[in-house]
């Protein structure tokens, strides 16, 4: 059979540096530079065409080192920005699981 390694992704946050967001993300930024430069000198209206697609992919490499920053993220998770609901609101059935657990834990007095 074939032997198979399963390592799993890191879970803690972990800032990107500016030298790995470069060496990752440079290649596609450059490729979308000059085909926006190429684009210009053909027709310069044409780029409101790319902006969608080109603008993002060009500010990939500060947008990447900018989110990655650990007090960035606790700062927006303080007021409640880019939560998912889960965190934001427990789900019903973890609600009704808790409430019904609560009154099993409490003591049943006896009637004599």
């Amino acid at each position: 059979g074939i032997k198979l390694d399963w390592k799993s992704p890191p879970r803690e946050a972990a800032a990107v540096p500016w030298k790995i967001a470069l060496s990752q993300l440079a290649p596609m930024t450059f490729v979308v530079a000059a085909l926006a430069v190429g684009i210009a000198m053909i027709d310069a209206s044409a780029l409101v065409w790319l902006a969608p697609v080109g603008l993002p992919l060009l500010l990939a490499i500060p947008l990447t080192v900018l989110t990655s920053q650990i007090a960035l993220g606790t700062a927006l998770r303080e007021r409640g920005f880019l939560l998912i609901p889960e965190e934001s609101r427990s789900p019903a059935v973890l609600r009704r699981a808790w409430m019904h657990a609560v009154r099993l834990a409490r003591p049943v007095l006896a009637v004599a």
